[in-house]
């Protein structure tokens, strides 16, 4: 099955995640299809997430192009305090939400420079502030179809 191998940065502040199948380290390729494809790989991924000893984190990867899709998958989970103390905002995207029946949904932000994937509100605000509550507490089908979105989105 898959293994994550972590290293700690910045003393502390910053994990460095790989991630492998059967020795072999996974590629952005085989992450995105994963993603799409594996009901395990999302829960398995979520769970990474889930475990990280920060109560609020940025996830961040490598900038991904064509020509690098083959590169090894690799992410950085950075300790943030002032994410951790962020509340919920419901009204943010509710003209999205009340749109569709899907638990995520996609759209461009006001600049058309960058493009949201934004779980739906489906219970309580208190599971949608940041990524780490969300993995944490949110529908497990909810987190499946955001990393299957994803994986078609990329």
């Amino acid at each position: 099955m898959w293994k994550a191998t972590s290293e700690t940065l910045q003393k502390g502040k910053v994990f460095k995640y790989y991630l492998s199948e059967r020795d072999h380290q996974l590629t952005f390729s085989n992450v995105l299809r994963l993603w799409q494809e594996s009901i395990a790989f999302c829960d398995f991924f979520s769970s990474i997430l889930a475990e990280a000893p920060f109560s609020a984190f940025f996830w961040e990867c490598p900038p991904l192009t064509k020509s690098s899709i083959l590169r090894p998958f690799e992410f950085v989970l950075v300790n943030s305090l002032q994410l951790s103390k962020v509340e919920p905002d419901t009204e943010a995207f509710r003209q999205y939400f009340s749109h569709t029946d899907q638990p995520v949904c996609d759209f461009c932000n006001l600049g058309r420079d960058a493009h949201l994937l934004v779980p739906v509100p489906e219970s309580t605000a208190h599971h949608y502030p940041h990524l780490a509550t969300f993995v944490r507490h949110a529908d497990t089908k909810q987190q499946r179809a955001l990393w299957e979105r994803l994986g078609k989105l990329i």
